[in-house]
């Protein structure tokens, strides 16, 4: 089955939502090397986000994978929380690139329309 751009948008919209609206707690993660760029959103976010992640390889096309990140950060902004970190690594189990979205919240009472 061939998915249009549409689809991809809203299974982003979908996916920014979900993370948006899930109350975040502070998690202790430990990282293996290959994940050192996430360990640094982590440690940027005081372990403090929710996680999105896709792999590529579930794009058909580029613009795929940019109708769902397009996608993802509508979702994520129409709830009022925000993308703290995006990083791609690879998955060193088969090579395949891994896309990470960290969502965060604003603090309560925070309107970032005002800052």
């Amino acid at each position: 089955m061939v998915q249009s751009l549409d689809y991809w948008f809203e299974v982003g919209r979908k996916d920014g939502v979900a993370a948006g609206e899930t109350a975040i707690t502070v998690r202790s993660r430990s990282f293996s090397l290959f994940e050192e760029r996430l360990a640094f959103g982590h440690n940027l976010l005081n372990g403090a986000y929710n996680e999105i992640c896709r792999r590529v390889s579930d794009f058909g096309a580029v613009e795929h994978g940019e109708a769902w990140m397009n996608g993802v950060l509508v979702g994520i902004e129409s709830v009022k929380a925000w993308p703290g970190f995006v990083v791609q690594i690879e998955d060193p189990a088969d090579s395949s690139l891994l896309i990470y979205v960290l969502v965060s919240q604003w603090p309560a009472g925070h309107d970032p329309m005002l800052n």
